[in-house]
């Protein structure tokens, strides 16, 4: 099942997203209105961003004893996330990155860290697949494969939890760009408070909803689709998200308001 939503997901617009890169042409198949794809300074720290070294993740032939030069990959994005510093790029190779493959769930993001799938895919995807325990300080014990960090930014990935939540969002400003939350048993993304940017990403298979904003939240929620993913969108206890130019299709209901 998740491979029909994987591939549907490669369609989506894949820019070159490191710092100094071309930026190619958006993959026509998608038809979002995404404009140019963004660099990770933009990302992350705004147009003054200093400049960014890069740490490349593989599955297949990384090692995790290895120093994340491209030649040398890191095996688990784990390892990348605690050795990196500010400033970082994690450049994911296609390919699937689990708990049998080494990682450690949730994912803890961050700040000032990207992590990014390979530019200008559009035949395959990096795939974070799994989830973890955590304690949520609002909303008690949960289940997610990543948690967000302020500053932080996901591109070009996508993000599939057979148990929770795809990515969690607490108190926290991230940006996500261009990338896929399918198959996920609660929710694509939670966002519990924070000013988070949901950008030109894919929605997909979710049992609960695609995106769920609560609280105090002013989450800008910009071109993306929402297709088949229980409710596309869910916002509640008094959250303000702004939410523009999104396509949504097939799902238990549109915009839900509690």
């Amino acid at each position: 099942m998740l491979r029909k939503y994987f591939q549907i997901a490669t369609a989506m617009p894949a820019g070159a997203l490191l710092l100094g890169s071309p930026v190619p042409s958006a993959q026509a198949q998608a038809d979002l209105p995404l404009g140019r794809s963004q660099t990770v300074a933009n990302l992350t720290s705004g147009d003054n961003a200093p400049s960014f070294q890069t740490l490349h993740v593989n599955p297949e032939i990384g090692s995790d004893t290895a120093d994340g030069l491209e030649a040398a990959p890191l095996r688990t994005v784990t390892r990348a996330l605690e050795v990196a510093p500010p400033n970082t790029v994690i450049v994911l190779a296609p390919g699937r990155y689990t708990q049998g493959t080494g990682e450690v769930f949730p994912l803890q993001l961050k700040p000032g860290v990207t992590i990014q799938g390979t530019p200008g895919s559009s035949d395959r995807t990096a795939i974070i697949e799994g989830g973890g325990s955590f304690t949520s300080p609002t909303r008690s014990q949960q289940n997610a494969t990543i948690i967000a960090a302020d500053r932080a930014g996901l591109a070009q990935i996508a993000v599939s939890n057979p148990d929770g939540y795809g990515l969690w969002i607490e108190a926290t400003s991230p940006t996500i760009l261009e990338s896929a939350f399918v198959g996920n048993r609660q929710t694509g993304i939670y966002v519990a408070g924070g000013s988070p940017r949901v950008q030109g990403s894919y929605f997909s298979g979710n049992q609960v909803a695609g995106v769920i904003v609560f609280g105090v939240s002013s989450a800008n929620i910009h071109q993306n689709i929402f297709d088949g993913t229980g409710d596309a969108i869910r916002v509640l206890d008094g959250a303000t998200p702004e939410i523009v130019g999104n396509r949504i299709t097939n799902n238990d209901a549109s915009l839900v308001l509690i």
